[in-house]
């Protein structure tokens, strides 16, 4: 039997025709009037696109819990913040795949070239860095086998059908970010130092933190997550200068519980070439000018704040070629 709570939750989120969520959101405050507007509903989903977008036009709530919005808000304020993260998330997703693909290929190559060209196999735990514990080893090892059990692809069951070891090139391409990350991060110097070095970063420890910066943008980018606000759960390690960057501009220290996209701005300084940079902020300086004209102004410095970037000039900063340029151009202002 369900109990009068879950009873009651359903009763509250029970099926509600095109026309009633117009009426429901006009009822909160949220107008909704003409046929674009319908439209928006129809081809995106209330869920989508009110639940996903409607944070930054929240103000409070009221005696009864329910949300308070910024005064004269629609659905038309809500689609631009929509169209925006779409857009961003669109720009953004084929830079960060290559970044993936070209870290991948670097990797394996490296990795064989630093195991007696590929003699010793990606299994053995003496492939991997022998100042490490085994047992972290062991489980990168493990977390390949289980990519690579997963995979339907048929270079992968070419080698299975035959009981041949799979060669590296074909098993640490089928396994996933996070996978290859690990893979790394237990790697031998050699490794991570080929990749330190292609993009002018400074540790392993700080290589680690841009890498899983970008899988995590790049996995919400791949299954259509809101894009702009995400949040990272790893800590990014930064060196002094770029620390110096956030406490000075920002006021707040990148150490802080929440990791924003600006943090994947700073990753992409090191791995984007500098005309793919310079596009990147030309592109997001565009489409924040517009948003700034598009959107209440609250919602639109909740936006940015949520990306962690105190204000469109900051982008510009980005063009400069390297930290201290950032600094100083950020100082000067």
């Amino acid at each position: 039997m369900q109990s009068k709570l879950t009873m009651d939750n359903n009763q509250k989120k029970r099926f509600l025709t095109y026309d009633e969520q117009i009426e429901l959101l006009n009822k909160k405050g949220i107008s909704c009037n003409t046929e674009r507007e319908y439209d928006y509903l129809a081809r995106i989903g209330y869920f989508n696109l009110i639940n996903g977008y409607k944070e930054p036009f929240v103000t409070g709530r009221n005696k009864n819990g329910e949300h308070i919005y910024l005064k004269d808000v629609s659905v038309d304020n809500i689609y631009d913040l929509y169209s925006f993260d779409q857009q961003l998330s669109g720009y953004l997703f084929p830079l960060l795949k290559s970044i993936e693909h070209e870290v991948r290929a670097l990797t394996i190559y490296q990795f064989d070239k630093s195991n007696n060209n590929g003699l010793t196999h990606w299994s053995d735990v003496n492939s991997y860095d022998d100042t490490k514990d085994k047992k972290i080893i062991q489980k990168t090892i493990n977390q390949v086998c289980i990519n690579v059990g997963r995979s339907k692809n048929d270079y992968i069951t070419h080698y299975r059908n035959k009981d041949e070891q799979l060669p590296t090139w074909i098993a640490f391409k089928v396994v996933n970010f996070s996978t290859l990350i690990s893979i790394i991060a237990n790697s031998k110097s050699s490794v991570y130092k080929t990749l330190c070095s292609r993009y002018r970063i400074q540790s392993r420890k700080i290589l680690l933190s841009f890498l899983h910066c970008i899988r995590i943008f790049r996995n919400a980018s791949a299954h259509n997550e809101r894009f702009f606000s995400t949040r990272l759960n790893h800590r990014i390690y930064k060196n002094e200068q770029i620390i110096q960057l956030f406490i000075s501009n920002f006021g707040k220290s990148p150490n802080q519980k929440y990791r924003d996209f600006f943090d994947l701005l700073i990753a992409l300084k090191y791995f984007l070439s500098k005309d793919e940079f310079d596009r990147l902020a030309s592109f997001l300086h565009r489409k924040l000018n517009v948003l700034n004209h598009l959107l209440p102004k609250p919602a639109y410095h909740y936006v940015l704040n949520k990306m962690g970037i105190r204000e469109n000039r900051i982008i510009d900063g980005m063009f400069l070629d390297n930290d201290l340029d950032i600094l100083h151009y950020l100082n000067i202002k």
